[in-house]
């Protein structure tokens, strides 16, 4: 009897065992997937508490002919909630911004601001107008100039909380068919600031997911890589409405060739605007807004 009980104690010891084991040991491939989805989303946590982050932007001004003044005080055409009363003013013609105004104070490329600088396209922060706390950049959407302010010390950064992700499922994970275009394709997108934008598109994607074929079409990336903008049914409850991000490495056998593409939806993100109302933010294609859940990836921000 005892040995009975000896041995059936040492069975069960052994099945304890092999199951903690087998919970404990990860798959080296899995555990190297898990590490780098969250190194992913440290990233995007990192990126958006940066003083020049999405959460930073307090300001995003069309810039048409004539004078725009930039400061505190009540009288300026973007008036901004502290800082200097006038930080500077930009004058437009014929294409041209031109710095006529400026506070002593002001820099430009880290260097003190002069009266008659023209002011280039340059959507690096360290390239901007600074003062205060502020930053601004002249930046262009398709035939209209911007003007995008940040802030460091802006209230939305100062209370930010961290991103909200699905847990990672490797369920949204596909492997996607590429087909590239035979002739030259455009991806055309509305954007959130009324504009239309229209991107090269490489080719398309297809895969399935319960049960059905489903097709999105990306636009090429300045590395060649897929961009994709889309928008799925989780839309309209835990993921940001307008849609979200996801890109893909290139083709195995390039862009123009047929291959395959990884699509990890587990790597969604938001865009710009799902932060802030002065993004100017593509909308996804009809062809990119799916019927089908995805709840995977970065959910909505202000909830």
């Amino acid at each position: 009897m005892f040995d009975r009980w000896k041995s059936l104690i040492g069975n069960i010891a052994l099945l304890v065992a092999t199951i903690t084991a087998t919970a404990l040991q990860l798959p080296a491939q899995d555990a190297a997937y898990l590490a780098s989805i969250n190194a992913e989303r440290a990233e995007e946590n990192k990126n958006l508490k940066a003083p020049d982050g999405w959460l930073s932007l307090v300001a995003l001004e069309w810039i048409q002919p004539g004078d725009l003044t930039v400061g505190s005080s009540p009288g300026s055409h973007l008036q901004l909630p502290h800082g200097v009363a006038n930080a500077f003013t930009l004058r437009s013609a014929n294409g041209k911004v031109q710095l006529s105004a400026a506070n002593p104070s002001l820099t430009l490329q880290s260097h003190p601001a002069k009266v008659g600088q023209l002011i280039e396209v340059n959507e690096n922060t360290a390239a901007g107008l600074r003062w205060d706390t502020f930053t601004a950049n002249l930046i262009k959407r398709e035939d209209r100039l911007y003007l995008r302010i940040r802030d460091s010390s802006s209230p939305v950064l100062q209370h930010f909380h961290s991103p909200r992700f699905y847990p990672i499922n490797p369920n949204f994970r596909f492997t996607a068919h590429y087909t590239p275009y035979s002739t030259p394709h455009t991806l055309t997108m509305a954007t959130q600031t009324g504009q239309i934008l229209k991107l090269p598109s490489p080719g398309y994607v297809e895969f399935k997911a319960e049960g059905a074929t489903i097709r999105l079409e990306p636009f090429e990336a300045e590395d060649g890589s897929l961009a994709f903008i889309f928008r799925d049914s989780t839309s309209r409850t835990k993921t940001y409405g307008s849609g979200r991000e996801l890109t893909a490495k290139v083709p195995s056998n390039g862009l123009k060739t047929t291959g395959d593409v990884i699509l990890d939806f587990n790597e969604a993100t938001n865009p710009a605007c799902a932060y802030t109302p002065f993004g100017t933010c593509p909308i996804p294609p009809p062809a990119n807004r799916l019927t089908i859940a995805h709840p995977a990836g970065e959910q909505r921000y202000h909830e």
